[in-house]
């Protein structure tokens, strides 16, 4: 729904985002108030395009849920669709120290976002080799997506 873009002209599909985002805060369980806190972020980044409030909440659901990789992807995909080099690096940092402190979880769940960030700043062959081992799991139309993608970010660096 916020990734929609009939969104933009619609208040009553704002209206409706806006309604499930409340409700998901309303349920007592961590990981909805964490779900909520994300969307949230998405609601100000890619409605209100606001991505400075986007980033000032997903960090602080980051410091809420430390053991969480679902805020700091959000966080690295504001980054990457804003072009806002400084927040996708220091998100990369964040991926960095969360890979390291988090040795079970494997590095291949933020390998998309690292080469996003990778291709974004320049290094579009450290991209591809980042993605490596998840193009041999890919069919050939997924792989065409991959690599359009990192292309456009490839394109349209991060400033």
């Amino acid at each position: 729904l916020i990734y929609s873009s009939e969104i933009d002209n619609n208040d009553a599909i704002k209206l409706e985002a806006q309604k499930l985002i409340e409700k998901l805060r309303q349920f007592s369980n961590e990981q909805a108030k964490e779900m909520a806190q994300i969307t949230s972020a998405q609601y100000l980044a890619f409605v209100e395009r606001n991505f400075t409030k986007a980033y000032d909440v997903t960090s602080d659901t980051i410091s809420q849920y430390p053991d969480s990789k679902y805020p700091i992807l959000a966080q690295m995909d504001i980054a990457l669709r804003s072009c806002n080099y400084d927040m996708a690096k220091s998100t990369n940092e964040i991926i960095t120290k969360y890979l390291e402190s988090h040795k079970k979880v494997p590095a291949r769940v933020f390998a998309r976002a690292q080469a996003y960030y990778l291709a974004g700043t320049g290094h579009i062959e450290d991209a591809r080799q980042k993605l490596a081992n998840e193009f041999d799991r890919l069919d050939e139309a997924a792989k065409e997506k991959l690599l359009q993608k990192l292309a456009y970010y490839d394109k349209h660096r991060l400033e």
